[in-house]
């Protein structure tokens, strides 16, 4: 199923990305396309984090949306589109909307990475001072309206290029350095 990834990275290379633990908070448009990106890459461990359901609204812009779908969790739909891509993927699915209350429940587990597709500027902000302290590597994509904010955060939690990434929007060529990311790091 991976011969062309083997052909650009190598085995070795797709062996790491296979063996990384990605939290993916966000499951609508950006955060669908990372999923669909990190599934098809290689990962075989994901979890993935969403409370809504999916709207009509949805299906022009988010990839697990579509017209027999309507009114079901993202969560759900994104189990199945995954298990249908590759079976044997571990798929883990919270579905519950992050709060500054309930934001430990994504650190039950020991990630690799966490994908912040979210629409909540605190919940954020939680997640680059938690990920700080965790040494967990934060890819967050933001709209442009919060970009400015975002970034702040991060050079007031100190945290450094190596390990931060901050992306628009649509713009997923910051998706192909995280991959690069995965595969050449341990």
């Amino acid at each position: 199923m991976y011969e062309r990834t083997l052909a650009l990275i190598g085995e070795d290379s797709l062996n790491k990305i296979k063996r990384k633990n990605i939290l993916v908070l966000g499951t609508g448009g950006v955060g669908g396309y990372a999923i669909e990106t990190l599934v098809r890459s290689g990962i075989q461990n994901i979890t993935i984090v969403d409370y809504d359901k999916i709207d009509y609204s949805n299906i022009n812009r988010q990839v697990v949306a579509n017209s027999n779908n309507i009114g079901n969790y993202k969560v759900n739909e994104w189990e199945k589109r995954i298990k249908e891509i590759n079976k044997d993927i571990k798929v883990k699915k919270i579905n519950e909307k992050i709060t500054k209350d309930n934001i430990n429940i994504l650190f039950e587990d020991n990630y690799d990475y966490i994908i912040d597709a979210c629409d909540t500027v605190i919940v954020k902000k939680l997640l680059i001072k938690l990920c700080k302290e965790k040494n967990i590597n934060l890819l967050t994509v933001c709209g442009t309206g919060i970009i400015e904010a975002i970034t702040s955060l991060f050079v007031l939690f100190g945290f450094s290029e190596e390990n931060t990434h901050i992306t628009f929007p649509l713009i997923f060529s910051s998706l192909i350095y995280f991959l690069r990311d995965l595969a050449i790091g341990s």
